[in-house]
């Protein structure tokens, strides 16, 4: 009965030891609780891919989607991000005539190779916030999210070249948005990127900020976390813009696709019936 006893143990013990070794070392933190840390460094690393496709002025956005697919309408792309707790907000990278925050900083720093433009250095906040592109030590003034001597800057926007000329990315959702929130206040003249940047002296006095960002399921990333009851969400995870407006002190929070066509303005964590859903949504 002992040798019994004793072969039902072992075999309990090499049971149990199956199982571990079939889960990846990766599904686990050294404390046992769920490790994340592949995904929301695969998120940061999209982010930083959307952001270098802009300023190499590339006709189609490199995803990680689309480099597994081998996408022949990309460049041929490798990269790799690896978690890093910075102790400084400048994440390894600061600007000249900054003092920045002494503090821990959670965040990736990620490389991408594309072939036929060469390598570059991001460094991107856990939040998905910042996003560094470090050129020879320095931010590029291309960078999101960061205080720089000569301004704040919280986006990023080129005419890619062949393109037709107006705004593109997070600037033109900028201007939609000042136009959308025009109606919503019925002000008597609306509100353009334009018209702000050259301070029009008939409109309302306005700020704004906008920055990428990559929205997770189930809208994880989204503060509008309730959808309108005739409209459900898309589970899959998008790329899109939040813009943020001042508009005579009053602020207002917007959430864009990368394309415009799903518009939500965000008011105490719901979509304002103003907002604009696709078709197809």
């Amino acid at each position: 009965m002992t040798k019994l006893k004793h072969t039902f143990s072992l075999m309990f013990v090499l049971i149990v030891a199956l199982i571990f070794l079939a889960i990846p070392s990766s599904a686990f933190a050294q404390d046992g609780s769920e490790q994340t840390t592949p995904l929301l460094g695969a998120t940061r690393t999209d982010q930083a891919l959307a952001h270098l496709s802009n300023f190499l002025e590339l006709e189609t956005t490199i995803t990680i989607q689309r480099i597994e697919d081998n996408d022949e309408n990309i460049p041929y792309v490798t990269y790799s991000f690896t978690p890093v707790t910075y102790l400084t907000s400048a994440m390894g990278c600061p600007a000249a005539g900054v003092d920045y925050e002494t503090r821990e900083v959670p965040a990736y720093r990620i490389l991408i190779t594309v072939r036929g433009y060469g390598t570059y250095d991001y460094r991107v906040d856990a939040a998905g916030r910042a996003v560094i592109l470090c050129r020879g030590g320095v931010p590029n003034e291309t960078s999101i999210g960061l205080e720089l001597a000569n301004g704040n800057a919280l986006g990023y926007a080129r005419v890619r070249t062949g393109s037709a000329p107006g705004l593109v990315g997070g600037l033109a959702r900028v201007d939609q948005a000042m136009r959308h929130v025009s109606g919503y206040l019925n002000l008597r003249n609306t509100l353009t990127l334009e018209r702000v940047t050259n301070n029009d002296p008939f409109i309302a006095a306005v700020e704004y900020s906008w920055l990428p960002i990559y929205y997770l399921p189930p809208t994880s990333n989204n503060v509008c976390l309730q959808p309108l009851t005739e409209n459900t969400y898309n589970p899959a995870a998008l790329f899109g813009y939040q813009v943020t407006l001042k508009v005579n002190n009053r602020e207002f929070l917007y959430q864009f696709n990368q394309d415009g066509s799903l518009l939500i303005l965000c008011i105490n964590g719901r979509p304002s019936s103003t907002s604009i859903f696709p078709s197809d949504s």
